[in-house]
């Protein structure tokens, strides 16, 4: 499941909250709940789910794209989709996007 899928399937799941690093740069999704990144990554750790980077054109066929804005309405400019299966030691230069899927593990 993408996070929009996600997003559809459980309203608890929708917030203001975006998951990213600002240490690294990245940005994996927004306007989700505060607690979706920790329940996610707990299932994760207990192997009861699996992640995988995928295209952006999963979540263009979900029917939507990462778009962010700054508290005044302006766009914040696209970021970078992340095309690398690692996230560099030292972080990217400019904004990225990881693409991600979730799925039961088995």
């Amino acid at each position: 499941m993408s996070f929009k899928e996600i997003c559809d399937q459980f309203e608890w799941a929708r917030g203001d909250h975006i998951w990213a690093s600002k240490e690294k740069n990245i940005v994996w999704w927004i306007d989700i709940a505060e607690d979706l990144p920790h329940i996610l990554w707990d299932l994760y750790n207990e192997k009861r789910i699996d992640t995988k980077r995928v295209s952006p054109l999963v979540y263009m066929m979900d029917g939507q794209t990462l778009e962010m804005t700054y508290s005044d309405g302006k766009k914040v400019p696209a970021p970078i989709v992340s095309k690398t299966s690692r996230i560099p030691k030292a972080g990217y230069k400019k904004l990225h996007w990881e693409p991600m899927v979730w799925s039961i593990a088995g």
